[in-house]
């Protein structure tokens, strides 16, 4: 949200549709991960809802002298991951080094959730005693699954791919390892600064966006701004007050007005 590329072109509906995903940035890697993790939660989710017939259900039964059992399906996780794998790769069965990149890249979005599992229980029992407990095996919030792939877009690797369909992607700088590790993003063009505005590059300026001009990360007004400067401006926002309870039953609230100054990168 902070970063000169914001995310704000990727279309909610289909982000393969999105500039930014026909190209080869390490930003263009984060979206592909991103949307293999989407849809591995969607289905995984839509697994347990019973919104999908297919996904295979073996519901566990609580083992003798043990007070909590497995609820749910155990394969869940393995289907949405098959499903997601299967879907990407009928889109692109070519071997050229975009379409490698994205299935590293996708397969690293997958791998995330799989490997973020979340346990979650619910206690059952007399007055919420717990004498059993049902818990079952849930996909990662998709906030941790972001600040994971973020982690990994900060050290993306630029790799390179000889013209044999059956090359693997190699770093295409020297290193003690030749080849991507399959926790790596992945990308084979260097990024424009993004402080211009190119709809084809998917870049849409950084002017008019707001910036911290006292802030020592991404979001600093000299780097947010490019070294074009800021202007800086009062603007009036409402918000509710000094709430109160009253019986029965409802919230009664002021508004209160604030006014903050703000900068703005020109």
């Amino acid at each position: 949200r902070h970063n000169r590329w914001n995310c704000s072109s990727v279309s909610a509906e289909d982000p393969r549709s999105s500039a930014i995903y026909k190209l080869g940035y390490r930003e263009s890697a984060l979206v592909t991960a991103i949307i293999n993790a989407g849809m591995v939660q969607s289905v995984w989710r839509a697994c347990r809802l019973g919104s999908v017939v297919s996904c295979g259900r073996h519901p566990h039964r609580p083992r003798r002298g043990r007070s909590w059992a497995w609820a749910g399906c155990g394969d869940e996780a393995s289907f949405a991951v098959y499903f997601a794998r299967s879907f990407y790769s009928a889109v692109d069965r070519s071997k050229d080094l975009r379409s490698k990149t994205i299935a590293h890249n996708g397969a690293l979005g997958r791998k995330i959730v799989a490997r973020n599992v979340e346990v979650r229980c619910k206690c059952h029992g007399m007055s919420g005693s717990c004498q059993m407990k049902t818990c079952w095996r849930a996909p990662p919030d998709f906030q941790v699954i972001g600040d994971r792939l973020h982690n990994r877009y900060d050290y993306a690797v630029l790799v390179e791919s000889e013209n044999r369909r059956d090359a693997k992607l190699r770093l295409a700088f020297r290193s003690a390892r030749r080849h991507p590790r399959a926790t790596d993003l992945v990308f084979y063009e260097k990024s424009p600064t993004f402080c211009d505005l190119d709809p084809a590059r998917d870049s849409w300026g950084t002017q008019d966006r707001a910036c911290n001009k006292t802030s020592f990360n991404v979001d600093n007004c000299g780097a947010l701004c490019c070294g074009r400067g800021y202007n800086t401006m009062r603007v009036k926002r409402t918000e509710k007050c000094n709430c109160r309870f009253h019986w029965c039953c409802h919230v009664k609230c002021e508004e209160c007005v604030h006014e903050d100054w703000i900068t703005i990168c020109k």
